[in-house]
């Protein structure tokens, strides 16, 4: 029965670390229509163009006045880009099994 638990912790940390790493490929462009586009990096400005990779690495131009720039860097300052990492710990039911 000890196998379980070892197994569960190693699942756990296999998990929390491909979390973890999700956020370096993601960065959100924000468009002052209010909409999003997701790539892998910041968008390159070339004249009024912004160049962009797309998550599937596609390459992708976008008119660059459309993109709300203050609200675009501050956002992917912490590099979360679009994605959320919530980690929570289920409490042990009382006969000591995960709830």
């Amino acid at each position: 029965m000890r196998s379980f638990p070892l197994l569960r912790r190693a699942t756990l940390c296999i998990l929390v670390a491909l979390l973890a790493a999700a956020p370096l490929a993601a960065y959100t462009i924000y468009l002052k229509d209010g909409s999003t586009v997701q790539s892998k990096g910041k968008y390159r400005i070339e004249g009024n163009r912004a160049y962009i990779v797309l998550p599937n690495g596609t390459a992708s131009v976008l008119d660059a006045r459309l993109i709300d720039v203050k609200r675009t860097e501050s956002a992917n300052q912490a590099d979360y880009g679009g994605n959320a990492v919530i980690l929570q710990d289920a409490a042990p039911s009382a006969d000591g099994t995960p709830a």
